[in-house]
This record gives C-alpha cells, sequence and structure tokens, in this order.
C-alpha cells in the first residue's frame, strides 16, 4: 500500500486539485469529501495522503457525483463483479492485513442497499484477486495465498464450485472477459 500510494499519490492530488477548482470555479463552495471503499468518506486532505482508499460513484449521464450506502463490512484487497443486476464484493481484508473478511457481500442499487450474501468457513478467505462474470456466474481468480486458485461463485444459489486452477499462482491481477473467455 505505501508503494501504491507513493506511486498514485501525485495523480490524485493533481485531480483533487482540478476537481475542487473547477467546482469553486461553478459557484460550488461545500467542504468536499471522498468515498471510501470500505465504506464512510474521507476529507480530501486524507484521500490526497492515502490515495489508494478512495472510491467515487459517477453517473455521466448527469454529470455527477453520488454518495451510495455504505457495505456492511469494511474490506480492502477485495474485488468486486456484478451479475443479475447486483454487485457482490468478495473477500478482502477487514482493518488490517492479519484480518480476512470472510463474506460476499451484495449491492443493490435499486434499492441502494447492501447484505451479507454469504459468510462463514464456506467462503474463501482470499484477498488480492481478481472476478469475472460468465454466463451469469462469477469467477474468483488469483488470491495471495492459494497457488492459482480459480473458483465459481453463483449469486442465484449462493454457492462456491472449484473451478480449474489457472497455470500459474497469480495475486493482485486485473481479468476481464472477451467473447465468453476470461483473461488474467
Amino acid at each position: 500500500t505505501t508503494v501504491a500510494n507513493a506511486y498514485v499519490r501525485p495523480i490524485v492530488a493533481d485531480y483533487i486539485s482540478r476537481l475542487q477548482s473547477t467546482l469553486a470555479g461553478r459557484g460550488v463552495e461545500n467542504e468536499m469529501f471522498i468515498m471510501q471503499s470500505a465504506g464512510g468518506l474521507i476529507s480530501t486532505a486524507i484521500a490526497v495522503e492515502e490515495p489508494v482508499r478512495i472510491v467515487e460513484a459517477y453517473d455521466p449521464a448527469t454529470a455527477r457525483w453520488t454518495r451510495k450506502a455504505n457495505m456492511p463490512s469494511p474490506r480492502s484487497f477485495f474485488s468486486a463483479s456484478a451479475a443479475d443486476g447486483r454487485i457482490y464484493a468478495f473477500g478482502g481484508w477487514r482493518a488490517s492485513m492479519g484480518n480476512p473478511n470472510k463474506s460476499v457481500d451484495e449491492y443493490n442499487p435499486v434499492t441502494d442497499r447492501w447484505r451479507v450474501r454469504l459468510e462463514g468457513p464456506e467462503v474463501l478467505s482470499t484477498s488480492w484477486h481478481s472476478t469475472s462474470v460468465v454466463d451469469g456466474m462469477i469467477y474468483l481468480v488469483g488470491n495471495i495465498w492459494d497457488e492459482a486458485q480459480t473458483s465459481i461463485f453463483d449469486p442465484i444459489s449462493a454457492t462456491w464450485r472449484v473451478a480449474t486452477s489457472a497455470p500459474i499462482h497469480r495475486w493482485s491481477l486485473s481479468t476481464c472477459v472477451v467473447e465468453g473467455r476470461i483473461y488474467a
């Protein structure tokens, strides 16, 4: 996180400075806050100091930023994907690296509400992974602990199953889907 913050800090500082200047130029003089991925708000000063913590929701149709409901449990180093009109947040860490988040949280954008969809030992204790959706199933690829692990989450039944492992252990990765295939 220290290295990521050091790399991203000047970019975020410039972005927030330009955003504040633009808003001030349009007559908006309110104090600005940034929504965190772990829930809650932080000041722009903290966002500049620790930019890896920030998450913002932007609606291109209205050109507006909107705060949404906080997640049921704070987390970092997690992954999220959308399926069946819902957003699912998987694993990650709670407040520190030694405290895994063993839940799958589900967000309903229509009601702006989160719920814990699945928690406990059946949920993989994982972080630094990536998720992608194929045919309504959410594929969790890689993580910091288990070599080459790939698992499939069914959002309808809230169940996991193991998939074919990747050829090499990967963590802190991104995945995407093109024509039904997951690229990592």
